[in-house]
């Protein structure tokens, strides 16, 4: 009889530890942060290869507290019921920021309880309106040239040009080439200020004028470059020469741009490249010498543009934001919680050190109707005393080219950020701190980030430690 007892001890044992749910889940997720039902939908498992044959599960009983273990929010008592995925939260209701703790026990065929599960959680979001304090902030200098930069962004605007080629290119390994040239007759006696080459590639175009060539200056598809060629020009004849490439199997090497000379007098001269040019693939000896003849290379081809889209040239690049606030907390922080998002792409910063590990964030939404937002921990982050939080700023699906089609800010506003950093601290006060005209903006070395046409990276433009509070921000806007 003793034996017997002991076995049919040890089988209920087994019985319930099979029974013991695992993978707690809330609105889908372990242990999410900000979320914005306002009655999350819970879920579990049971661990079916610890599970006796034939076993069920025929009730179950949730309990959600304000602490770990605790039941002030919720007890569901026993409810008779195999459901184990959305079986909805049926407490108090739950304010903005709520951060609650629950757990789940079952009851199988036998009516045998299993042990409470270990404890899962979940936070509430920003669930009105009036809950966000902080406004929308950005930076926008570039966004106003000055009336010189005006003038040379007209001056040297490509649109409105041709795409210009060598008909009939063909590969020698993997690239194509269109080489093209052109005497640029100047006046003798006329002093140039300026002289710049106004240049488009796809996907790339070396630059030389009278044989030279002019060094880290080629053109490429990112953007159009402005290439100052002032020193190598003089009254009389010139020449400038085009070396295109393009490693597409699908696209031959194609040039769109113009030369523009300014002279000390006012006037200016205007050579866009164009069917009066002189075109060859391939061409050997000192084809970029003023003294070379072409008399036997072709007329370019004209027309048409790259992926058979508007052309990219002339769009505006414009350089990210940085973003910077320094705050002091005075408390320990028992709970730090951050809510960021942004009209464009962000990454956020905290103390030198960059918050989540998500990428492109917000996402991609129908912009003039909704915006997600993301909601972090960042309890370890911050420090007593001294702390900085900042973001870049990138233009993401909100502004960048999309589709390739030639146009940006789609959604008819320029990038904005949003944050609120929310402090619980030792005291029982909270301490918030927002995105609004306090913070401190500058460009850097994000010359330009587009999600498809590309990013360019200054290197000598970085600002080391700009994200710390030791940073001097002081010539920041």
């Amino acid at each position: 009889m003793a034996v017997f007892g002991l076995v049919t001890w040890l089988a209920g044992m087994q019985v319930q530890a099979a029974l013991a749910p695992t993978n707690l889940r809330t609105a889908l997720r372990v242990n999410p942060l900000g979320i914005g039902d306002v009655t999350p939908r819970l879920s579990w498992q049971l661990p079916a290869t610890l599970s006796a044959r034939g076993e069920t599960q025929t009730a179950y009983q949730i309990q959600v507290g304000s602490t770990s273990g605790a039941a002030d929010l919720w007890d569901s008592g026993k409810v008779t019921s195999a459901a184990t995925f959305d079986v909805q939260y049926g407490g108090q209701p739950l304010p903005s920021g709520k951060l609650c703790f629950w757990q789940v026990r079952l009851y199988d065929g036998s009516n045998n309880v299993s042990p409470w599960s270990v404890p899962a959680q979940w936070s509430m979001g920003l669930l009105a309106q009036t809950d966000w304090l902080a406004q929308w902030i950005g930076y926008d200098a570039a966004y106003s040239p000055t009336p010189g930069q005006a003038a040379d962004n007209a001056l040297y605007k490509t649109s409105g040009l041709s795409w210009v080629s060598y008909s009939g290119q063909s590969a020698q390994g993997g690239l194509y080439q269109s080489s093209l040239r052109k005497k640029i007759i100047l006046p003798v006696g006329g002093t140039i200020t300026n002289a710049v080459v106004a240049l488009y590639a796809d996907n790339a175009a070396s630059v030389f004028v009278n044989g030279q060539p002019m060094t880290n200056s080629a053109a490429r598809w990112e953007a159009t470059s402005r290439i100052n060629v002032t020193a190598w020009m003089h009254g009389g004849t010139n020449v400038i020469a085009l070396a295109a490439t393009n490693s597409d199997a699908q696209q031959p090497a194609t040039v769109i741009g113009r030369l523009v000379v300014q002279y000390a007098s006012g006037s200016v001269s205007n050579f866009p490249v164009d069917t009066t040019w002189k075109a060859a693939q391939w061409p050997t000896g000192s084809w970029t010498l003023t003294n070379y003849d072409d008399s036997a290379w072709a007329t370019p081809a004209s027309g048409g543009t790259p992926w058979g889209t508007p052309a990219l040239n002339d769009i505006s690049r414009m350089p990210a934001p940085y973003l910077r606030k320094t705050f002091s907390v005075s408390r320990t922080v028992n709970r730090a919680t951050v809510y960021v998002t942004a009209l464009g792409a962000y990454e956020l910063r905290l103390n030198g050190q960059k918050v989540g590990k998500d990428v492109l964030t917000p996402g991609w939404t129908q912009f003039t109707k909704r915006v997600y937002y993301q909601t972090y921990d960042v309890t370890g982050m911050v420090q007593g005393g001294s702390n900085t939080i900042s973001a870049i700023l990138g233009d993401g699906w909100y502004a960048s080219d999309l589709a390739f089609k030639g146009t940006r800010l789609n959604y008819g506003g320029t990038p904005r950020f949003l944050a609120q950093l929310v402090l619980e601290l030792s005291d029982g006060t909270r301490q918030t701190i927002v995105s609004d005209g306090s913070w401190k903006a500058s460009y850097g070395p994000i010359l330009f980030g587009d999600l498809l046409i590309g990013t360019s990276y200054d290197a000598r433009k970085e600002m080391p430690g700009w994200d710390t509070t030791n940073y001097n921000d002081s010539a920041w806007s």
